[in-house]
């Protein structure tokens, strides 16, 4: 009688695991159209990921950039340079505006005689001499 009601009991408890299964194992506790909008959601935010990715600049560009920058300093004046250049643009503005102040002097001049020559012939003409 042992054998059998261990038989009962084993039985018993197979239905009762196969019942369970049965009853709730296909519940799913996500619906599959839920489970679909979120893999859309994942998917939008991996192609958003994916495009932002694609616009930031590499390491290899941003690298190139900073050569170009070093270079760039490199090659270009410091403010030394630039105030002796400065000097230097008044120095020769300076020499130029004093050279313009003797040609005007000298085209004056040069004015008052062609004057005085033009007046000494037009009066020799008018006079008949």
């Amino acid at each position: 009688m042992s054998d059998y009601l261990q038989v009962a009991i084993a039985a018993l408890i197979v239905c009762l695991v196969l019942f369970t299964f049965l009853k709730y194992g296909r519940e799913n506790p996500e619906t599959t159209g839920t489970l679909s909008r979120q893999i859309q959601s994942h998917r939008t935010q991996i192609a958003a990921l994916e495009t932002s990715l694609e616009e930031c600049a590499t390491r290899g560009a941003v690298n190139l950039l900073a050569e170009q920058v070093r270079n760039l300093e490199a090659h270009g004046a410091t403010s030394g340079e630039v105030l002796a250049l400065e000097a230097k643009i008044n120095a020769l503005s300076t020499t130029v505006t004093a050279q313009l102040a003797t040609v005007a002097h000298s085209t004056e001049r040069t004015e008052r005689a062609i004057a005085r020559i033009e007046g000494y012939f037009i009066e020799r003409g008018v006079k008949g001499s």
